[in-house]
């Protein structure tokens, strides 16, 4: 664990890196996004089953870049894998093991067409709580005093959410009949 000047705690420093092969960026930003999503948990967990006093934690979204000099001429008849000119372009990325093949893709042709190296870093961006418990799993239960949680994702119809879904707990499991 890292701690920064003003007492928040964060995964441990992991380099930034410059790359020439867009899997290998890839494997990267996930290492990344996964860092932070598994430190987040974990202090989630400290905190509930009362491990961690009264501190704070914070880690970050993956960030993929890349700077240019020219106006390069690309053949620009797909909509992405080209930037229109001199600069330095970044974003930041969640759930890389969704959008894998998109990212790689879109990173190879990065470099191809620009002839510059990607750089994967941490961005300044931090992960929110709620987003780190999307894709954790019903058995991924954390034990709140007398109840379990977990996350569960939900749909309104006007998008996703995420609430905690909690279960009473009586002799160390959960009490006879109740949802799950």
């Amino acid at each position: 664990m890292h701690e920064t000047p003003n007492r928040i705690l964060t995964p441990e420093p992991i380099e930034t890196k410059q790359f020439h092969n867009a899997n290998d960026a890839w494997e990267h930003v996930n290492k990344i996004y996964t860092s932070s999503i598994s430190f987040l948990r974990s202090k989630f967990q400290a905190v509930l089953s009362h491990q961690s006093g009264h501190q704070r934690y914070r880690a970050f979204y993956p960030e993929i870049r890349i700077t240019t000099t020219t106006y390069d001429q690309i053949d620009s008849r797909l909509s992405f894998g080209h930037v229109p000119g001199p600069g330095r372009y970044s974003i930041t990325v969640t759930r890389p093991d969704l959008f894998k093949n998109y990212l790689t893709q879109q990173m190879a042709l990065l470099i191809e067409n620009h002839k510059v190296a990607i750089e994967i870093a941490v961005s300044e961006t931090a992960i929110p709580i709620h987003f780190a418990m999307i894709g954790a799993t019903r058995w991924e239960r954390y034990h709140v005093g007398q109840h379990w949680c977990w996350p569960i994702k939900c749909e309104n119809g006007h998008g996703s959410y995420l609430r905690f879904a909690t279960t009473r707990v009586a002799n160390g499991g959960p009490l006879r009949g109740s949802a799950q």
